[in-house]
């Protein structure tokens, strides 16, 4: 075992390793979404490195906007075809949403270009 395996994180120290607030970690703990690997005889959380890909699993779900209850049904039970179906719906929902970018910047660019010739 190296030695980032064996270390352990105090709630800032992993928060800023993970570039998030010490609040966030502090509300996954509190709902049961992710805790920390123990709490010391102070009360306090302490991380470890090992927990890293699960913090940057729930990270990245919850940049796609998942739901905290989505986030859970999948970290409760994770499997890779759950993973599969999360990262096709979220796949499509993006699609859909460039595609409306898209549409939304073609028509600014047509009142822009009308503006222009108002000036004129």
């Amino acid at each position: 075992m190296n030695g980032k395996s064996k270390r352990i994180f105090t709630t800032g120290e992993f928060a800023k390793m993970h570039n998030i607030k010490n609040r966030t970690l502090h509300y996954y703990d509190n709902i049961g979404l992710f805790s920390p690997a123990f709490r010391g005889e102070n009360g306090y959380r302490y991380y470890t490195y090992p927990q890293s890909p699960n913090l940057e699993m729930l990270l990245a779900m919850r940049e796609l906007n998942m739901s905290i209850d989505e986030i859970s049904i999948y970290t409760d039970q994770p499997s890779p075809g759950l993973l599969q179906n999360i990262l096709q719906k979220k796949t499509v929902e993006i699609d859909e949403t460039i595609q409306r970018l898209e549409q939304l910047k073609q028509l600014l660019k047509r009142k822009n270009s009308k503006l222009y010739f108002l000036r004129k």
